[in-house]
């Protein structure tokens, strides 16, 4: 049951998340993304993170990150601004109320280097506050040689939803996310990073092991949620489920 302390936890984190680098563990991956079942607007992106990767087992993965800068960045963020997905999720967040924090806009890289090859993943956060000036959304653009994504993370009321754009239907669209599921899943992947990466980097380094960039958004704009509350609170010696029910996503 999700305490008010825990819906409280979850607002300020997010706030966090939204303005700081992200990302998240290597295990066996699971989608996430899934079609709605209510019978409300079902979505027909999917989050197979491994599907079409050259990557099975990540446990040999090695992942080299790197914080953009001048010109490098700026040529991240405008790619990223530039994207259809983008623009949609966008115009649906300020339609909406948000403003965009373009002064809050970070921009990373990820090398994920496997016996097979490297994959370079950019990923790009553009964080938006609420009337209450609070960041309350983010919308992150991840892309490298498999493709690109977007999804955006919005908190409401002390919930998360996460929002992507069909290029079929041509309609921005709610993402049936696992949150409970994606938390027991993350937690012992952002205990075994955060003493030497951080938070930022460190949720980099575990989205990024299968470079899905789908995948990558989803986890990228999540994670650090998880994290800062694990770095906060101390809580790596506490077990998943009391933290994932604490954070307020279980």
């Amino acid at each position: 049951m999700k305490s008010r302390n825990g819906m409280r936890i979850i607002s300020v984190f997010m706030t966090l998340l939204l303005v700081s680098a992200m990302a998240m563990p290597a295990m066996a991956c699971t989608p996430y993304a899934q079609p709605a079942q209510d019978g409300g607007a079902a979505t027909s992106i999917g989050c197979p993170c491994s599907e079409g990767i050259d990557i099975v087992d990540d446990s040999d993965v090695k992942v080299e990150t790197t914080e953009l800068s001048g010109m490098e960045k700026n040529k991240a963020i405008a790619q990223a601004l530039s994207d259809k997905s983008v623009l949609k999720l966008r115009k649906e967040l300020i339609k909406s109320g948000y403003k965009p924090s373009i002064e809050k806009i970070s921009a990373t890289k990820a090398a994920t280097i496997n016996e097979s090859g490297t994959i370079t993943t950019t990923l790009v956060a553009m964080p938006f506050s609420g009337a209450d000036g609070n960041v309350t959304a983010v919308i992150t653009f991840a892309s490298n040689e498999l493709g690109s994504a977007a999804v955006a993370v919005v908190i409401s009321d002390g919930m998360l939803t996460t929002l992507g754009y069909d290029s079929i239907s041509g309609e921005v669209q709610i993402l049936s996310i696992d949150y409970c599921s994606f938390c027991m899943w993350a937690v012992g992947g952002i205990c075994a990073v955060i003493a030497h990466k951080g938070c930022g980097a460190g949720c980099l380094y575990v989205c990024t092991k299968v470079p899905n960039p789908l995948w990558a958004a989803i986890c990228y704009g999540t994670c650090w949620l998880i994290c800062d509350y694990i770095v906060a609170y101390d809580k790596c010696g506490s077990g998943a489920a009391i933290i994932c029910e604490e954070v307020g996503l279980c």
